[in-house]
């Protein structure tokens, strides 16, 4: 290196030249190299820097974004399994409604079965033991009406009329029946005042019918005067006994029973009368919840035990039986029932009391037929009746109509056994091509269960 003042020669580094003394400007280089060296080291630290900056900016962001990924897709399995959940949740409801809906098709089938069956009409029914007193107590009404005057009154046949509710309403009120708000009507001095709407809503729910006979009537004010009249009758009855109801549609019934008549005035025969009325529901009714329909018959009850051989002739009609008991020797058959002879008899054939077993009389033509006629029990000699059993109590069913007989007080003419027949009459000629008699009731002889029936057939007028 050479001096930059007096050109000699100097050895390099040397910052005074030694023949001059002048600076050789090493140290200004050195400084500037220090220097440049110095801000290229910071140039570079302050990169390093920067670039420490971007790769903590980085990974923050990196960071930043894989905590939100993370939280995402935690949120995204969450959702998914809330969702599940949920949709496991609807399906398990869907089948529960799905169950729920079968099961409630299933109950209503089997209700709709039991229903279909039990609206098969006509059916014979129990009433509720309430129902049935108060009908009963209706029935007494009815026969009072029956009895009234000089008596048989319906033996010509009922028409729900003004006057039939005009009579109604006057043996209701003789009676004292509870109508007029829970009370009997009071007999004041003009006679018994009972408000007018009362009397038609009474009318109306007994008897179908609010219009009444007003020609011994005043109406004022909203007021019924009736005139303190006393109803007569030349008998009085006791309780009517109520033998069947059959059901006949959803909301009428048919009532058939039959009721004893007693004399109260000179000249009067005591009687006893069937009858069959149809009845129809009606909540407003104070009858057990029924309304008349319509009397369909009430006649005076046949009592032809006492008369002679031959007063009722047989109709021809085939009779065939349920069973026959076999004997050898003897003719236990159908036959017998027609022959008018007392010391035969049809005798069932099955074990025990005979419960349920029957007698079919058909023909190949409608016939006219007004009733039957049953003499029981195996009639040959008093032993042979006591020992063997009868029929307590027979079902009748001929065309669509059910009758039963109750033959607990039987007691034969052994004397005289055929002026034992019973007669059962069925208020009116039917017409019919078919009639099935069932044994419903029975009792053993002292030594038989067989049950025996001597005569039976259907008669006409």
């Amino acid at each position: 290196m050479f001096c930059k003042k007096c050109g000699k020669e100097i050895k390099e580094g040397v910052r005074f030249c030694p023949y001059c003394g002048a600076e050789s400007g090493v140290s200004n280089e050195m400084k500037a190299t220090e220097s440049r060296g110095s801000k290229k080291e910071k140039t570079h630290k302050k990169s390093i820097r920067k670039k420490i900056w971007a790769v903590a900016v980085l990974t923050g962001i990196l960071l930043l974004c894989g905590g939100g990924a993370l939280a995402m897709y935690k949120a995204g399995v969450a959702s998914e399994k809330k969702e599940r959940q949920a949709q496991e949740a609807e399906e398990k409801k869907e089948a529960r409604k799905k169950k729920a809906s079968a099961k409630k098709e299933e109950e209503e089938k089997v209700s709709n079965e039991t229903k279909e069956k039990d609206e098969t009409y006509p059916q014979i029914i129990t009433l509720d033991a309430d129902v049935q007193n108060e009908i009963t107590d209706f029935l007494s009404l009815l026969c009072k009406l029956d009895a009234g005057g000089n008596g048989k009154n319906f033996s010509e046949g009922v028409v729900v009329n003004e006057e039939f509710a005009y009579s109604f309403l006057i043996w209701s009120i003789w009676f004292e029946i509870p109508f007029v708000d829970g009370e009997s009507a009071k007999l004041g001095q003009m006679g018994w005042e009972i408000p007018e709407e009362t009397v038609r809503e009474y009318l109306e729910n007994s008897i179908g019918t609010g219009a009444f006979n007003e020609e011994h009537v005043e109406i004022s004010d909203g007021m019924v005067v009736l005139e303190g009249v006393t109803p007569t009758s030349a008998y009085g009855n006791d309780t009517p006994q109520i033998m069947q109801v059959k059901k006949i549609s959803e909301d009428e019934i048919e009532v058939y029973g039959e009721v004893h008549y007693t004399p109260e005035m000179q000249d009067a025969q005591p009687y006893s009368a069937v009858f069959d009325v149809t009845l129809i529901e009606n909540s407003q009714s104070m009858w057990g919840g029924y309304t008349l329909q319509s009397v369909n018959t009430w006649t005076e009850k046949s009592t032809n035990q006492d008369k002679a051989e031959g007063q009722k002739n047989p109709l021809a009609f085939r009779v065939s039986a349920s069973s026959t008991l076999q004997e050898e020797g003897y003719d236990h058959s159908t036959a017998a029932l027609l022959d008018r002879n007392p010391a035969t008899c049809w005798i069932e054939g099955v074990d025990g009391v005979g419960i349920g077993e029957y007698l079919l009389f058909d023909s190949e033509e409608k016939q006219s037929v007004r009733g039957i006629a049953v003499l029981p029990g195996y009639l040959s000699s008093e032993d042979i009746y006591t020992k063997n059993g009868i029929p307590l109590e027979l079902e009748i069913k001929a065309g669509d109509r059910i009758w039963t007989k109750r033959l607990e007080s039987y007691v034969p003419n052994l004397s005289a056994p055929m002026d034992s027949m019973i007669y059962i009459d069925f208020g009116q000629s039917i017409s019919v091509d078919s009639c099935i008699v069932t044994i419903k009731d029975s009792r053993s002889g002292t030594k038989y269960d067989d049950i025996c029936i001597a005569e039976m057939f259907l008669y006409g007028e």
